[in-house]
């Protein structure tokens, strides 16, 4: 079934495996790595992390914030194992038994958090199907799974998260929307999807700061690109008074962005 245009992946797509959850520190939307020290096959090692990750870590300003915690592969019960696993006949005879829902990892993600972050929408839709709650924030840091599933591009399953009653204007512990985690990403796909289901393309953070200032501050182009084709303004400054309030183009010189300072411009924007 397809929704403003994206198409959902069906049964057995493929399950993309990634090391589990993360906390969130006052100003990073960078998952920390998790190492796992598990036997399994190395076509299927948790330890191994997707190379667009790696990607968004290394070009990510932000990356220095990271945390590096321990697996919580084994304590937060078997449904997050199952789907840490890729385990989806698992999966299904848990639910089936009645397992926890809410079973927390040590940073306080549940199974669907997991889920949203391995992109793994078979797992997202069997645990949303059994009545996992969709706005459940992660304890540490109080993102949703529509948060994680938009920082990692995962267009599919924020679209699951999104039918399923996710709000779309859900704030993290420091006032993120799931859009400011799309744009962290540089995830254009999920940046489409959120306006179009109607997110605030101009919401503030309490400091007045845009996802046009956070895609800025990560210098992800195609974000940026992607906000000021869907209306963004260019000329948006916080709306408090920090030391020093900047437009996202005097955001951009301040940060020597220039290429984005450019694109800043050219779309009309003024210091």
């Amino acid at each position: 079934m397809a929704r403003n245009g994206y198409r959902r992946v069906g049964k057995g797509a493929t399950i993309r495996h990634f090391p589990a959850m993360f906390a969130s520190s006052e100003d990073s939307l960078v998952p920390p790595l998790k190492t796992v020290e598990i036997s399994t096959p190395p076509a299927f090692s948790l330890a191994a992390p997707i190379k667009r990750w790696e990607d968004i870590m290394s070009k990510s300003l932000i990356a220095a914030t990271v945390l590096l915690i321990g697996t919580s592969v084994g304590f937060a019960g078997p449904l997050y194992d199952a789907v840490a696993d890729g385990d989806l006949a698992r999966l299904q005879e848990l639910i089936a038994a009645g397992e926890d829902l809410t079973a927390q990892d040590i940073s306080g993600g549940t199974a669907l958090h997991l889920a949203a972050r391995m992109d793994n929408i078979d797992a997202a839709r069997l645990l949303i199907e059994a009545g996992t709650d969709v706005n459940l924030p992660v304890s540490a840091g109080q993102q949703t799974a529509l948060h994680i599933a938009a920082f990692g591009g995962g267009v599919e399953v924020a679209v699951l998260l999104i039918e399923a009653g996710a709000n779309i204007e859900a704030r993290n512990a420091s006032a993120f929307t799931p859009l400011f985690y799309a744009a962290g990403g540089n995830a254009v796909g999920v940046i489409e999807l959120l306006v179009a289901e109607g997110a605030d393309i101009d919401a503030k953070r309490t400091i007045g700061y845009t996802a046009l200032h956070f895609a800025t501050y990560n210098g992800h182009v195609d974000a940026l690109r992607k906000l000021i084709q869907l209306g963004a303004d260019v000329n948006g400054a916080p709306h408090t008074e920090p030391v020093n309030p900047l437009t996202p183009l005097g955001y951009a010189i301040s940060l020597r962005r220039y290429e984005i300072a450019d694109i800043l411009r050219a779309a009309g924007a003024s210091e």
